[in-house]
């Protein structure tokens, strides 16, 4: 009796009601609402079997949701569009290994250490994004950007696909090995490869274009003291990347167009070529193995 008194008067149980009863019910859209659960439900049977997604990823949209700036029904749109994307592109071979153990898109191995960028579904974290890009030091998370595949007319724009970033961030307790990492990729900040690995994965989707939260709006972010601090990890990056502030977020075009040689000081340049070939090689890479994957 007490487990199940536990459970019914918990804070997130209540919550889960409370949101269910106003969503469901108590809602002028109510029947529709109903209605476009139910596909959502039906579109899920793909991924019941062998149990690949999480229960409460059903529910995800009623709460908070890769943006504060989406309303429910945009991030309902974005979590059937993200799925039903992933169950028609994929086999369901290809989706078993994408949620089961992960896609590898890039490894290399540097003296001791062995570097992989895993893609795998964000499980307990997807409220950032449905799947996310990990990129590894000998099986240590060193960094992760969190996305999901949403429609264009969400964001007032006719691209049938958008890659959507809701997070990117290192993970601080491994600053040391982050350290390492960057020196032996040529001084490249793991932002920057796991974007190359957008880039790339843009080019797999046939996707086009790719849209990054603003600071203003990312979950973390809003929920922070230093909010500033988020301005560099998001805003200040996306512009760096060509990004162009829509009123919301940051839209880049993909593939993403690097700033000329000519422009970079010529005390840079040998600098900048070096990194440029190891990006074009990482993104060489993760596009045979991807397409490995896709034609196995």
């Amino acid at each position: 009796m007490s487990y199940w008194n536990n459970k019914i008067f918990s804070p997130k149980y209540n919550r889960l009601i409370n949101r269910l009863l106003c969503h469901f019910l108590f809602n002028k859209n109510a029947v529709k609402n109903i209605i476009n659960h139910t596909k959502l439900i039906s579109l899920f049977k793909s991924f019941k079997y062998p149990n690949l997604i999480l229960n409460r990823t059903k529910f995800i949209y009623l709460f908070s949701y890769l943006s504060n700036s989406f309303t429910t029904d945009e991030k309902f749109s974005i979590l059937f569009h993200h799925y039903n994307f992933l169950n028609n592109f994929f086999t369901s071979s290809q989706l078993s290994q994408l949620f089961k153990n992960g896609i590898e898109c890039y490894t290399e191995n540097i003296g001791t250490d062995n570097y992989n960028i895993i893609l795998k579904p964000s499980g307990a974290l997807e409220f950032e994004g449905s799947l996310s890009l990990y990129f590894q030091m000998n099986g240590i998370k060193l960094g992760t950007l969190s996305f999901s595949i949403a429609p264009g007319n969400v964001f007032k724009c006719t691209d049938e696909n958008i890659l959507y970033i809701a997070c990117l961030q290192q993970h601080k307790p491994q600053i040391d090995n982050i350290g390492v990492a960057t020196k032996h990729f040529k001084e490249i900040q793991i932002a920057n490869i796991l974007l190359e690995e957008m880039d790339a994965l843009g080019a797999i989707f046939n996707i086009g274009k790719l849209i990054g939260v603003a600071s203003s709006s990312q979950l973390t972010a809003s929920n922070n003291t230093y909010v500033i601090a988020y301005q560099s990890i998001y805003d200040e990056f996306w512009t760096k990347h060509n990004g162009v502030f829509d009123g919301q977020d940051y839209v880049i075009q993909l593939p993403i167009n690097h700033k000329p040689i000519s422009s970079i000081k010529q005390t840079h340049r040998n600098r900048a070529v070096k990194k440029r070939e190891k990006l074009l090689e990482i993104r060489t890479k993760t596009l045979e193995n991807l397409f490995l994957v896709l034609n196995s």
